[in-house]
């Protein structure tokens, strides 16, 4: 009978036939070499975390802050994807998250369909990145180890796992589809089924949080343009290879698009929460009351409230009652826009206020404020920029494929959220691709030589 490190090694081994190429500098097989009982030791640790924050804050895996559980509700009792507590259907979130958790629900109950999803989704981020780094660095085993480690106590990726919320469904698919990437990239050549998967596995993250939509589109671009030439392969090959991904990754976004078609007659690829996203961040209200004040200002929940009951009735004033979901998502976005129009001195003050809650050192939640918790916070990500920062500076001067894949994940993200309202836990699902960047640090003298 096999253990559990053996079966580790055949899995990892699945994709790594091919001979790995000397143009970055990376192997396209990054476990074969490395500790298999480091692995298992380090999902171990993951494991025991994550099932300690969803024991600690027991009461959030019910507390549905997104509406993914009153959807997931109707989803298990057989009504489709409609509103929570009606059987309206709805295209205002996004729908692999609570699909999943919809299906648990049909035989367990919903903190533990919440629980065993995000902790699942916390294990596969640490693999994803336990791989990642050995396809970016060479040696990689302590990196691999260091590097998995940090993922697995990740304070952000801790707390939102004990929360009904895409954070660590989204961080895992985007890890998994960087390392999908990466194994493209380094080998042009290499088997149709990995371009397939990690288009898969795209189309499932962009209909998981639709800020992925712009990079993947940049992959396509640079898988077929930019992709080092192989012995055997030129542009033919590169193209192939982005077009099957592509083709994957829309089949999967096509079915979300199908059918909203069919229910709204719209054939919607995101959602219908865009344009109050937008709105959120864009408006008298918050560049009065949050982005003109000082740093660490908050927007109070009593001025929110009445800032949407105000929008309400502005919005049923204007298009009368009921308003449809379509309707009021292009009405927000337009409302969103004349506010920038009429005040750019207050969209400029809330986009330096959106940069730094995105790269804020300490989240801002009431259980991040311990006295000692919040300065313990700060320090760990701290030393992650820094660290982060000098390992891609490691990877342009290497040339390594890192630099590009990683960095421009990282740009689009970050550059999208400077629009729309953000916060820190925004910046969740950037985490394993910064960590995987620090562990390119290398020391003075040998990058010297």
């Amino acid at each position: 009978m096999l253990d559990c490190h053996e079966i580790f090694r055949r899995i990892a081994c699945l994709e790594c036939e091919e001979p790995p190429l000397s143009f970055l500098n990376a192997a396209t097989d990054p476990i074969s070499a490395t500790n298999y009982r480091g692995l298992s030791w380090v999902l171990g640790i993951a494991l025991i975390l994550r099932i300690g924050a969803c024991w600690i804050w027991a009461a959030d895996l019910t507390h549905d802050r997104d509406a993914y559980l009153g959807i997931a509700r109707n989803i298990a009792a057989g009504n489709g994807f409609c509103s929570p507590d009606t059987p309206a259907p709805t295209a205002y979130r996004p729908p692999v998250y609570p699909i999943l958790i919809g299906i648990l629900q049909c035989v367990l109950p919903v903190a533990f369909s919440v629980a065993i999803t995000n902790i699942t989704a916390g294990l596969a981020t640490v693999w994803a990145v336990w791989v990642l780094v050995g396809l970016w660095w060479q040696p990689a085993r302590w990196k691999q180890v260091a590097s998995a480690l940090a993922v697995a106590a990740d304070p952000l990726l801790l707390r939102y796992t004990a929360q009904p919320m895409t954070e660590c469904l989204f961080t895992a698919l985007t890890a998994w589809l960087v390392v999908g990437v990466t194994r493209m990239w380094l080998n042009p050549e290499g088997p149709r089924r990995t371009a397939l998967m990690t288009g898969m596995v795209g189309g499932l993250a962009a209909l998981c949080r639709p800020t992925i939509d712009p990079y993947l589109g940049i992959l396509f671009v640079c898988l077929s343009l930019f992709a080092p030439r192989s012995p055997g392969g030129g542009f033919r090959a590169r193209l192939r290879q982005a077009a099957n991904y592509a083709v994957a990754a829309a089949i999967i976004i096509s079915l979300w698009a199908g059918r909203n078609l069919v229910v709204f007659h719209v054939p919607l690829l995101t959602t219908t929460h865009g344009g109050y996203t937008l709105l959120l961040g864009n408006n008298p209200v918050f560049y009065d009351e949050v982005a003109r004040q000082p740093w660490g200002t908050v927007w109070e929940h009593e001025s929110l409230l009445r800032w949407q009951e105000m929008l309400t009735a502005d919005m049923q004033r204007e298009l009368g009652a009921p308003v449809d979901e379509f309707t009021a998502d292009r009405w927000h976005a337009r409302r969103a826009w004349a506010a920038i129009e009429r005040d750019p001195a207050g969209f400029r003050r809330a986009m330096w206020y959106r940069v730094r809650s995105f790269w804020s050192l300490a989240p801002r939640g009431p259980e991040m404020k311990h006295r000692l918790v919040s300065p313990l916070i700060s320090a760990w990500y701290a030393a992650l920029f820094f660290l982060a920062a000098c390992g891609f500076v490691s990877a342009v001067c290497r040339r390594q494929s890192a630099a590009l894949i990683g960095g421009l994940l990282i740009a689009t993200v970050a550059a999208l959220h400077v629009l729309y309202w953000t916060d820190t836990r925004m910046r969740a699902p950037l985490h394993p691709v910064l960590i995987a960047f620090a562990a390119g640090v290398t020391p003075f003298r040998r990058a010297r030589k």
